[in-house]
């Protein structure tokens, strides 16, 4: 990259942690074969999105504060934020990989929709108050740049953010006919 970073930020005690969809997750068994320390959640594709993610680090930084962040709640419980806390303090670099951009937003309020794809209570929210549509580069630039600064706070320091873009391709979508 012609010389980028300036300086090299990776090092032989450089602690990696993956955040995203699948690819996140395959690149950090890589990086783990590799002799690295890395950590990584499996989450599922309802969370690659940068709507998704933001919310995750919301609910991870405050708990459940309010309606969406009681949901993922509910979806991921205690263990699983209090390892996500521990993983993002212990961290070095944060690699978040972007996924999908059409997401679920609720059709009256037009805020985005978290839900637990699984469950039939999901699906018929999905289809009685949703609406799927692709965001705008404006809003994911705002949702990483919020995603960054979540990280941080959570840490207590500023991360190396590593942004990928997963290569799996979008096997459909209910926004174009």
């Amino acid at each position: 990259l012609k010389g980028y970073p300036e300086r090299p930020f990776v090092g032989p005690d450089t602690v990696f942690m993956t955040l995203g969809s699948c690819f996140a997750e395959n690149l950090a068994r890589c990086l783990a074969a590799q002799g690295r320390r890395v950590h990584s959640e499996p989450i599922g594709e309802e969370d690659n999105s940068t709507y998704a993610n933001r919310l995750l680090l919301k609910w991870v930084e405050a708990g459940a504060v309010d309606g969406p962040t009681r949901i993922v709640d509910e979806v991921y419980g205690p263990r699983r934020r209090e390892r996500l806390l521990q993983a993002l303090r212990s961290s070095d670099v944060l690699v978040l990989t972007l996924g999908v951009a059409p997401c679920f937003f609720d059709r009256d309020t037009g805020e985005f929709a978290f839900t637990a794809l699984g469950s039939a209570a999901s699906h018929q929210y999905l289809s009685n108050r949703c609406v799927m549509r692709t965001t705008t580069v404006a809003e994911n630039v705002a949702n990483i740049h919020e995603i960054v600064r979540s990280a941080e706070r959570i840490a207590g320091r500023p991360h190396q953010v590593v942004l990928t873009v997963s290569p799996v391709a979008l096997a459909g979508t209910t926004e174009f006919y």
